[in-house]
């Protein structure tokens, strides 16, 4: 009997459960056949460095084709990362800004949501100035400065002395109008610089029967792959959704299932 759980009449399939490696990663191959649509959702890690990307995408193919050798479904990809020309983070869910050297100069611009924020030698909340120097003092203006303007946010520091300290920032208390983090710093990861990069992240692809079969109208299964371009694992994880043509007269979900 159907009841009023959430994911009651929705299956639920692990896609990848790790990375292993930093190259490509598949799932199994799951079908359509029953089911008027999918998605998948992928829950990326800490991405270490400026320019590495996780791109997740759904592949098509019929029952028979080996997940590595379906074809790709025009659209249906998502890329999780932070851009190799600027230090830019964009979707994620928690940002790690790293403060880098003893003399952090003035006139570095960091970009919180819609705010830019400038180190200078005298902090200033109206002015948006957190101050520069040695990388605690910075870490700790900063991160004033991001709670004056983003109270919503939880942002903390980390780390004492002149060289090396953190701002943290995390999206809490979050509803269905809550927008993804997005940060950007002028400055690389090096000496005197300020560096970001993204320490969780969702990514989510959906796709209708209909998708599959115009890709070729022998598709009846598709699949996932992950591609990492990181030098170290990127840890991720897959989970695949498919909602069933027919509300089934039984729990439907694949999984261990508590309902409260």
């Amino acid at each position: 009997m159907i009841g009023n759980g959430l994911l009651e009449d929705v299956q639920v399939d692990v896609g990848i459960p790790s990375n292993s490696t930093s190259s490509s990663i598949y799932s199994q191959s799951f079908s359509m056949a029953g089911y008027h649509g999918a998605a998948a959702a992928i829950t990326v890690g800490t991405i270490s460095a400026t320019g590495d990307k996780v791109t997740m995408a759904i592949l098509g193919g019929d029952s028979t084709t080996v997940p590595s050798s379906m074809s790709s479904i025009a659209g249906a990809e998502i890329s999780i990362g932070t851009s190799s020309t600027k230090g830019t983070v964009y979707g994620a869910q928690k940002v790690q800004i790293n403060v880098l050297g003893s003399a952090i100069a003035s006139a570095l611009s960091l970009v919180v949501g819609t705010s830019t924020f400038i180190t200078d030698s005298t902090a200033s909340s109206t002015g948006k100035a957190f101050i520069s120097g040695a990388a605690s003092a910075v870490a700790k203006s900063l991160t004033t400065m991001i709670q004056t303007y983003y109270s919503a946010y939880n942002t903390t520091y980390s780390g004492t002395g002149s060289t090396a300290c953190a701002v943290t920032v995390e999206l809490a208390n979050m509803t269905q109008d809550t927008s993804a983090l997005r940060i950007a710093s002028t400055a690389q990861a090096t000496a005197g610089g300020l560096g970001v990069q993204a320490l969780k992240s969702i990514g989510i692809v959906s796709m209708s029967p209909a998708k599959l079969v115009a890709t070729a109208s022998s598709f009846t299964n598709f699949a996932i792959r992950v591609n990492t371009t990181g030098a170290s694992t990127i840890p991720v994880n897959v989970t695949v959704f498919r909602k069933p043509s027919v509300a089934p007269q039984e729990h439907f979900i694949g999984v261990g299932h508590t309902i409260v």
